[in-house]
């Protein structure tokens, strides 16, 4: 398990879904507000509310302790797999009792670039979603997507990519978190720090809140 400090994570979680087509491309501020609606339902209707409830790390990781020894977990940080990928790899390998010598490789090699990199203009999330319209169909009675037919999937794949570049080229502007959603956001995962504290290595744990810096 990879942990990422919690608001940055909901609002790299929200860009996310709302690139690929998941959720509608409004603004930052009012999108995330509709998640804290949706999430304060108790239905955790995806996508909406898991946008913010994916975070509550202590939540998720006290149920599946409960059920499997803390032995059976690897957790590690964004910040070490960044910082130090060659040494989260190693702890990988012997986790799972694994050579690490072929993951080492690989990243000696180049042949594992850095992946998934997020987009948070606005400007080119619409743009970005437009071109997942266009390459997918949603599956009905789900939340999921699926490659649409293959004349509408080649537009949609430039559309995509120009938004990456575009964006790359454009300093990648991210709309800035209002007081007020910032401030709900803060305190939702106070409430799980507790449980964040008990069951996440020390090592992986590189953020706190305001109540516990």
């Amino acid at each position: 398990m990879v942990v990422r400090e919690p608001i940055s994570r909901a609002v790299s979680s929200y860009c996310h879904l709302v690139r690929h087509a998941h959720l509608p491309a409004l603004p930052l501020n009012e999108g995330l507000r509709r998640c804290f609606d949706a999430f304060e339902l108790r239905g955790d209707p995806f996508p909406e509310a898991n946008v913010l409830s994916y975070g509550l790390y202590g939540q998720f990781l006290r149920k599946w302790y409960a059920s499997y020894s803390e032995s059976r977990f690897l957790i590690l940080s964004q910040k070490q797999m960044l910082e130090s990928p060659g040494l989260a790899l190693k702890q990988v390998a012997s986790h799972l009792e694994i050579h690490p010598e072929p993951l080492l490789e690989a990243l000696k090699d180049g042949s594992m670039k850095e992946s998934n990199i997020g987009l948070y203009d606005p400007a080119m999330l619409r743009l970005a979603r437009l071109g997942s319209l266009l390459k997918t169909r949603p599956i009905p009675g789900t939340s999921r997507r699926t490659p649409s037919a293959l004349p509408s999937r080649i537009p949609g794949y430039a559309l995509s990519r120009v938004a990456e570049i575009a964006a790359g080229i454009r300093g990648q502007k991210r709309e800035t978190l209002t007081d007020e959603n910032r401030a709900m956001m803060e305190h939702l995962y106070e409430a799980d720090f507790a449980d964040v504290r008990a069951t996440v290595p020390a090592e992986a744990l590189y953020w706190a809140p305001r109540a516990h810096a």
